[in-house]
């Protein structure tokens, strides 16, 4: 018979393994039909789709009335023994009803016994149901059934595939380990133990080439294990589970004499108690360290069955591949800045830009320039601004008071060096434009000094992410907590209303932080706002949303202490910053005491340091010094007005609808 016309039923269509089979064996030349106990929705390469009861398969008038080959991917996982027994009966009637020549049967290499250390297709299989797990139980159970009652008219092909890896796999770990509340997998059994891995494109491919084969060329019984040669062993896999999806940290294990000896423990014990739950079987199986050989399989259907199986890890799990771009290092220019020139002399460039550089070991001349001519305290010349040119520098700090930032674009209208502004850029669209228009034709870098993005919980963050993928970004809680406003020493900050100093000034960190994953567009969702007695913002709680993340946010001032904590929800974890004092923290796994001792304990000690950098007058904030490096730096830089801009078009939004 022409291979063109074989006609091919697949029960148990729906199954993961057989995904994309039908459309292969269609573009092969076959008629596909699929057998299902449950009714679904189209599938492309079937002709028809039938169900019904899977031991009335007999009865069923919607089939065919021959076929060429049965596929069977059909197990009864929630049925017993006896169940499946009875269905593989039915499947047998069904074949010798219908003519049928060839049945190709999808197994498991778990059919094979504990016992043997080298596996090929010449290996018998277990032949003891209860030597083996619950799934393995049913799969020695089915095979062994087919083996002693499938007529010799049949061809019967056992096609035994490892762990298979495609998309839309539910479990990668399928009891090689389990979750502890240490963000780590803790392995079960034995290490060296090897993972037999293969993927469902090799399984189509093979059970298409049998398709193909004529009866004639068929032994009566045949297997074909299905195995990549370089599959690795249990450690190996977990530890690259763990980095590339995120599973947790390194895995904990004992060593297989432990296991052994647990075992043993635990057989004696059902001796002595006269149970009849085999406590011991599972743990004992753990034990083994197989491997597994598909040498005569490859050679007889003419495959290649070696996997890239790090890479088909990670291509089977859902939401692998991130939707944000981790920032890029900082580099130390070539060299030092001999002259740095500040516009606007006030407490920020005291507290945070001269220490910063102090601690970089740059000892540039400093030029100044403010409203008014004066010397300060420590003898430095501020300029008068109005009357005075700007002269070269290396780099300029644009330190005025925010609303009156954008006012510094015609002073660095003449310049051509990198020029760093304080945040808030800008307080409104019109003085984003200005600066928007005047990036275009400047010939340097023009950022912003939102220098919360390289504090030390933040860089711990992304230094998590590098190791541990956190596959994309689904959703950011953003908290922030402040004493009241009408205490700032800054009396143009006092005045909240005017300075939207809640906003602007007070919680635009923690909002830039949450939103800057995604450079693109945000839309405003949810804006509501209280005030309090003295007509300051209090309270101001919404949502936006952009194309890849939402972010939900609860900010507020009064008679309570200073908090801020980010909670980051990723595909594979969580990750969570605290700031005041700063700190970071990932849960890879359920919630417990440990994670909760281990953040206290790092925020003990975090205190400690803090209170100690106050009576010392040291302080460890390196964020402005990582500043004023990116600002300098000839590298990608991240935080140029243009990629901002998207993040201020938002702040704005929001900042109209809570102060209009």
């Amino acid at each position: 018979m022409p291979y063109q016309n074989k006609k091919v039923l697949i029960c148990g269509f729906q199954s993961f393994a057989a995904q994309g089979l039908p459309q292969r064996l269609l573009e092969s030349g076959c008629l596909v039909d699929g057998f299902a106990r449950r009714k679904t929705g189209p599938v492309f390469g079937l002709r028809q789709q039938i169900s019904g009861n899977a031991d009335k398969l007999t009865e069923n008038a919607e089939f065919d009335q021959s076929y060429d080959i049965v596929l069977n991917y059909l197990l009864l996982k929630n049925g017993s023994i006896a169940e499946n027994e009875q269905y593989l009966q039915q499947l047998i009637d069904f074949c010798l009803q219908k003519g049928v020549k060839h049945l190709i049967h999808i197994s498991s290499v778990s059919v094979y016994p504990g016992r043997l250390v080298d596996v090929d297709e010449s290996s018998p299989i277990e032949t003891n149901p209860s030597a083996k797990g619950a799934y393995g139980a049913l799969k020695v159970a089915s095979d062994n059934y087919l083996l002693h009652n499938t007529p010799d008219s049949i061809c019967l092909s056992f096609v035994r595939p490892g762990f298979i890896l495609g998309k839309g796999l539910v479990d990668p770990i399928v009891g090689m380990a389990f979750r502890t509340p240490f963000n780590r997998l803790f392995l079960l059994g034995n290490r060296k133990n090897h993972v037999p891995i293969t993927t469902r494109e090799i399984v189509n491919r093979a059970v298409t080439v049998l398709a193909q084969k004529e009866t004639t060329a068929l032994k009566s019984k045949q297997c074909y294990i299905l195995v990549s040669p370089n599959s690795p062993d249990r450690l190996t896999y977990l530890k690259q589970l763990s980095t590339d999806a995120g599973y947790g940290k390194s895995p904990l294990w004992l060593p297989n004499p432990l296991w052994q000896a647990a075992a043993s423990m635990l057989g004696i014990l059902e001796l002595g108690l006269n149970s009849k739950r085999n406590l011991r079987k599972p743990i004992s199986n753990a034990t083994r360290a197989q491997r597994f050989s598909s040498t005569k399989t490859a050679t007889t259907l003419g495959l290649d069955l070696e996997v890239d199986w790090r890479r088909e890890i990670i291509a089977s799990i859902d939401g692998q591949e991130r939707n944000f771009s981790l920032p890029p290092p900082i580099e130390r220019p070539m060299t030092d800045p001999s002259k740095i020139g500040y516009i606007g002399w006030g407490r920020i460039v005291q507290q945070k830009h001269l220490p910063a550089l102090k601690r970089l070991g740059l000892n540039p001349k400093i030029v100044a320039y403010d409203l008014f001519e004066r010397t300060d305290p420590n003898g430095q010349k501020i300029e008068r601004i109005d009357i005075s040119p700007l002269v070269p520098a290396s780099l300029y700090v644009v330190a005025t008071p925010g609303p009156q930032h954008h006012q510094a674009i015609e002073h660095c209208s003449k310049l051509t060096c990198p020029v760093l502004i304080e945040k808030p850029l800008a307080y409104n669209e019109e003085q984003l434009n200005a600066w928007l228009a005047f990036s275009t034709t400047y010939p340097s870098s023009l950022s912003v000094c939102h220098n919360y993005r390289f504090k030390s919980n933040v860089l711990q963050m992304w230094d998590f992410l590098k190791r541990y993928n956190s596959g994309p970004i689904k959703h950011v809680d953003v908290w922030f907590q402040s004493p009241p406003v009408a205490n700032e020493s800054t009396p143009w900050l006092r005045d909240e209303h005017r300075s939207r100093t809640l906003l602007y000034d007070y919680s635009i960190h923690f909002l830039d932080l949450a939103c800057q994953l995604n450079p693109g567009e945000w839309k405003l969702n949810l804006a509501r706002a209280e005030k309090n007695y003295r007509g300051e913002t209090a309270l101001i709680q919404g949502q936006a949303t952009s194309s890849s993340y939402s972010v939900s946010f609860l900010l507020r001032q009064g008679s309570i202490p200073r908090r801020a904590k980010i909670r980051f929800v990723f595909q594979n974890y969580d990750a969570t910053l605290d700031f005041f004092p700063e700190t970071f923290s990932a849960s890879m796994s359920p919630a417990s005491p440990n994670i909760l001792r281990r953040n206290a304990s790092d925020l003990a000690k975090i205190t400690r340091q803090k209170v100690y950098e106050k009576l010392t007058g040291k302080d460890s904030d390196r964020s402005h010094d990582l500043a004023i490096l990116s600002s300098l730096s000839h590298s990608e830089q991240p935080l140029l007005i243009d990629r901002l801009s998207n993040f201020y078009r938002l702040l704005f939004c929001l900042g109209d609808c809570v102060y209009a």
